[in-house]
């Protein structure tokens, strides 16, 4: 990759095999470092414009009053530099919104984790992170380990808190119970009245960090084969499930969603079974 820039910048060629470098060591060496230099603005020029981009994109986005932490921005500069592919760029954008949004949300340890995950390791993340509800990722254990792919990075990342499979409980007082996932509320109906405290969620407990960074780009939304898989797990822990339903948020933090709108649905039944 080396020889490339010089042999486009014509300060070296190809010759009976060889190559021949037309300009001495130490002009090379001030080229390659001016390059270097130039990518690294480019890089950090990229990141922002995506963090400007988010933004923009978002209605309710206000400065809190508070400074980021000086120590975090230098950290996040260094890494954003050094990021060269679009998709990374894209969340190096959204962690700086995030944390000009919320100082202190990301820890900075978190932006180590992220410099260490190559785009295709973050783009199985992302396969996941789909089946995240509550902090849990709701997949049985060939699934979990089928979309990461074994890949042992993400396995030694520090995202999840344990690859043991966990269960969550929730106080279940009626005929539904609504349960907020990053992006969306899930319902589940029961066919009868229940009451009391139930192992619901079965699946792989997300770290903080894990947690924090569900803001990947590019994750699918939520649709109809999410929720089966969903379903059939939360099932085999309450009996009683008989449909599942996504709505969009109404107000996250409350978990208040829109009754009204649905974003997708699974409902069990014998053809469906």
């Amino acid at each position: 990759a080396v020889d490339a820039q010089l042999i486009r910048a014509g300060l070296a060629r190809h010759e009976n095999g060889q190559m021949v470098y037309l300009a001495d060591a130490a002009n090379c060496a001030r080229f390659l470092a001016c390059s270097r230099d130039q990518r690294r603005v480019e890089n950090l020029s990229a990141c922002l414009e995506e963090a400007a981009k988010a933004i923009d994109k978002d209605p309710i986005f206000s400065l809190p009053g508070k400074d980021i932490d000086l120590d975090f921005l230098d950290d996040w500069q260094y890494k954003a530099e050094r990021t060269n592919s679009d998709y990374m760029r894209i969340l190096w954008g959204r962690i700086l919104k995030g944390e000009l949004q919320q100082p202190g949300k990301y820890p900075r340890r978190i932006l180590g984790i992220l410099r260490n995950l190559t785009m295709e390791e973050a783009e199985l993340f992302t396969k996941v992170a789909r089946y995240a509800v509550d902090k849990l990722v709701v997949l049985n254990k060939d699934d979990f380990n089928n979309s990461l792919n074994l890949s042992s990075l993400l396995f030694d990342s520090g995202l999840f808190a344990s690859f043991t499979e966990q269960t969550t409980c929730y106080k279940i007082h009626g005929n539904t119970l609504s349960i907020a996932t990053f992006d969306c509320t899930i319902v589940l109906y029961f066919s009868k009245k229940l009451s009391g405290s139930y192992a619901v969620c079965s699946g792989y407990l997300l770290s903080k960090a894990g947690e924090l960074i569900l803001d990947f780009p590019d994750i699918e939304p939520i649709n109809e084969h999410h929720l089966k898989k969903i379903f059939h797990i939360i099932k085999k822990n309450v009996p009683y499930l008989v449909k599942i339903s996504a709505h969009p948020w109404k107000n996250c933090n409350l978990n208040q969603y829109y009754t009204d709108q649905i974003l997708c649905e699974y409902e069990h039944s014998l053809h469906n079974a």
